[in-house]
């Protein structure tokens, strides 16, 4: 019985460090719904106002492998006017979770170019997204335009 024991420990042992050997655009790859918010800045009669606007189920995120630690990485919002495809995001392992490092490079919205920097993170388990979109130089938001992608099924 106790050899019996024993093997079943080495197994899931095998099994949970199998698990975790897995790469981490294998980890995170896939489809999420996910809502939308948007934080700004406005001016109102001289005095500054940050704004959040929430979309609810606006937004989807589409993670594809490229390789083990990189991965395609598609964000759209049809109320934001965004659907950008960003193809060369490195990943690294955070443990429970997989981080995609910024990438900065030009963004379309609504059909104007605008620059941009792009991070996130996925969690394993359970399965959340956080990505955030910083839109430099967005007409009207006083330096303030950050589009943030995050699950909303729970």
């Amino acid at each position: 019985m106790k050899k019996l024991r024993l093997l079943l420990a080495l197994v899931a042992a095998l099994a949970f460090t199998a698990c975790s050997d897995e790469p981490v655009a294998d980890r995170i790859a896939g489809s999420y719904d996910c809502a939308v918010v948007v934080n700004t800045r406005y001016n109102s009669h001289g005095t500054m106002r940050d704004t959040t606007y929430n979309y609810e189920g606006n937004g989807s995120v589409s993670i594809t492998k490229v390789d083990d630690n990189t991965a395609r990485v598609r964000i759209a919002s049809t109320r934001i006017g965004i659907d950008h495809t960003f193809e060369r995001v490195s990943l690294s392992d955070g443990n429970y979770v997989g981080n995609l490092s910024t990438v900065s490079g030009p963004v379309t919205i609504r059909g104007t170019s605008y620059e941009a920097d792009f991070s996130g993170s996925v969690t394993y388990d359970p399965r959340s997204i956080a990505l955030s979109l910083r839109i430099k130089n967005y007409p009207n938001s006083y330096g303030k335009y950050i589009v943030s992608f995050t699950s909303h099924k729970y």
